[in-house]
């Protein structure tokens, strides 16, 4: 219940303090992030199942909020600096949003994975259209 400034001023002394900013400052980053990936996956096909994107959000939402606190934890131990663990932890669900949304907007074009896949079996159909031959 310590105010920001005071707060502010044990951080350089105190991991529990670095640990309580890290806890204050995140909160409303995950939030943003689990909001914003609420958008790609409350998208329904028709034809795919009717829960999938209901799931998948309960599962982020529980994997996010377990690396929170063990991020604190790992702050109060000395493992990560507020930042670094800010960063470690945000990044991957932020380039998970990202490619959700592209995967959103593109969803009657070609997408890139099924491009960089085909590139890359594309030896082993040379390879298997020879045996043919």
């Amino acid at each position: 219940s310590m105010q920001l400034p005071a707060l502010l001023a044990l951080v350089p002394t105190s991991k529990q303090a670095a640990a309580e900013l890290f806890w204050r400052i995140n909160w409303p980053i995950v939030a943003v992030i689990l909001a914003l990936l609420g958008i790609p996956l409350s998208y329904t096909n028709p034809r795919a199942l009717k829960y999938y994107g209901q799931t998948a959000a309960v599962l982020f939402f529980i994997l996010y909020l377990n690396c929170l606190s063990i991020f604190k934890t790992w702050i109060i131990k000395g493992v990560f600096d507020i930042w670094s663990a800010t960063i470690v932890m945000n990044l991957p669900f932020i380039v998970l949003a990202i490619f959700l949304f592209y995967r959103l907007m593109t969803m009657n074009t070609r997408h890139i994975d099924t491009i960089v896949v085909n590139w890359v079996l594309a030896p082993f159909r040379k390879l298997k259209s020879n045996k043919k031959e």
